[in-house]
């Protein structure tokens, strides 16, 4: 087989889930119908389709993302966090009036 005679870099389209997952660092669960505090929370980005296509891109991989968000601060958060990593978030759909997903 005969191919291009310089490497290209791979281009990969993904289009999916977009979320917002917020975590928390507790001692322990709380007992059934009691509440427990939090040491700290954390708001990152998820969804499986945005983690692949972040991870792909890490890897020097040309990523074309495709998802949607809420135009909440929940998706300002995420999207501001995502672009400053060097993601292109331009083809992500802000969704006027919406919330955007939280996990």
């Amino acid at each position: 087989c005969e191919g291009p005679t310089a490497p290209q870099k791979p281009r990969v389209g993904v289009v999916g889930d977009v979320f917002v997952d917020i975590m928390a660092k507790v001692q322990g669960l709380p007992a059934w119908d009691s509440d427990t505090e939090a040491e700290y929370i954390k708001v990152l980005p998820g969804g499986s389709a945005l983690n692949q296509g972040r991870h792909l891109h890490a890897l020097g991989v040309d990523v074309r993302f495709f998802g949607a968000l809420g135009d909440d601060s929940f998706g300002d958060i995420l999207s501001r966090h995502v672009a400053a990593q060097g993601f292109c978030m331009e083809n992500v759909k802000i969704f006027k009036g919406l919330p955007s997903s939280v996990c």
